[in-house]
């Protein structure tokens, strides 16, 4: 049995080159033929793997020390580690460093994020072999690469989504239009480096035939974006829309894909539309009531208005509602003040109310106040609005005719 588990082994070490390579390789100070020219002198026999022990579960995403006993003297040796399934991040790298060839050894740094060697991926086996190379006798500056070692096996362990904290943007919060967030998350368990990340509208994240809404679903290498564990959407969220995002640790190979983070939300920012001057809200409110009543609608006058809003200040200043001003005039004085030369004018005021459109229906409630704003005899408008430090609001309606 113990036969066939390491004939299977080989078998499937047979892909180990083909693994995406992750790591740097460090150059061989002597030239090197994988093919040999003379093979008399390669070692006969490939190396015995040590430790770890094939099939060892891994306390921590590495360091893992790769140890091995070589036939005889070499000159470099060579290790291959891959993914046991062929899905995933590995390594192959030629070693000749006289030091590091001697201790039979090597080491796979765990992975930091931020930092690099991006190896080793939690909750996965991983299948590792390696072989020496010796000098070629019969060429100068050549070596002769002996078999390959038996294949050993060790896993990762898994991760879990525990620790990881979604942090941007806050949760529940609105984000500015025209433009999508950066989602931005960390994790307490720094040699996690690669993310699965989902965003939709759609708090269930379903993507079956039950779907609501589009489920995008990213891989991120948390390691290699600014800032690190982070994916900014490359489209545009529609305004007004609320999406909910989560995050898991990624997975691959025969590893088995562990539950999402807690999921969190943000709202993109709905327009809002331009807020109209107060008068010109005053008189949109006072002309569709004139219109509504066969009358032509009033033009705004600049000046009427500088005369109404000298007057709300004045009213507002006093905390009084009166026609008469501070210094003694009338509505008319205050027009021929800023140059409108009337032949018939009015005025209408009010105090304590919050918008443009419930003064102006006060205004049409009352007699007095319905008769002036609703008369054919004026032509031009203006209007103003104060409020007092107590947020007590005077209102002043002035009409009039050249």
């Amino acid at each position: 049995m113990a036969a066939d588990r390491v004939s299977a082994h080989a078998r499937q070490l047979n892909g180990l080159r083909r693994a995406l390579i992750m790591g740097a390789a460090l150059a061989l100070t002597i030239s090197a033929s994988t093919s040999g020219v003379a093979q008399a002198a390669a070692p006969a026999a490939g190396p015995e793997p040590m430790s770890p022990e094939d099939g060892t579960n891994l306390a921590s995403i590495g360091p893992v020390r790769l140890t091995w006993r070589s036939p005889g003297s070499a000159a470099a040796f060579e290790v291959s580690v891959a993914p046991w399934a062929g899905d995933g991040p590995g390594m192959d790298l030629i070693i000749s460093d006289a030091a590091q060839v001697a201790q039979q050894a090597f080491t796979i740094d765990a992975p930091l994020i931020g930092s690099g060697n991006y190896v080793l991926l939690p909750g996965m086996t991983y299948g590792w072999r390696v072989r020496v190379a010796v000098p070629d006798t019969t060429l100068s500056n050549a070596v002769q690469w002996g078999a390959w070692s038996p294949a050993r096996t060790f896993r990762t362990p898994a991760p879990s989504s525990r620790s990881v904290m979604l942090t941007s943007p806050p949760d529940l919060s609105e984000v500015r239009m025209g433009a999508s967030p950066t989602l931005r998350w960390s994790n307490a368990d720094t040699a996690i480096f690669y993310y699965e990340v989902q965003l939709s509208s759609d708090q269930r994240f379903a993507t079956g035939s039950d779907a609501t809404s589009a489920v995008y679903w990213n891989l991120v290498h948390g390691g290699l974006h600014d800032p690190l564990n982070s994916w900014t959407p490359p489209f545009t969220l529609p305004s007004g829309g609320l999406y909910y995002w989560r995050v898991r640790p990624r997975v691959q190979g025969d590893g088995v894909p562990v539950d999402w983070s807690h999921t969190s939300s943000f709202r993109t920012a709905t327009p809002i539309a331009p807020v109209l001057p107060v008068a010109q809200q005053v008189l949109r409110a006072i002309n569709t009531a004139r219109v509504q009543q066969g009358l032509a609608a009033l033009q705004q006058m600049p000046t009427i208005d500088a005369a109404a809003q000298r007057h709300s200040d004045d009213m507002a200043t006093a905390d009084a509602l009166s026609h008469t001003g501070s210094d003694g005039s009338n509505a008319g004085d205050r027009l021929h003040g800023v140059a409108y030369g009337w032949r018939a004018y009015g005025e209408i005021i009010a105090a304590g109310l919050s918008t443009a459109d419930a003064t102006v229906a006060a205004w049409l409630g009352s007699p007095p106040h319905r008769a002036i704003l609703l008369s054919a005899d004026y032509t031009e408008f203006g209007a103003g609005m104060a409020a007092t430090r107590r947020g007590r609001t005077y209102w002043t309606a002035d009409f009039g005719t050249r």
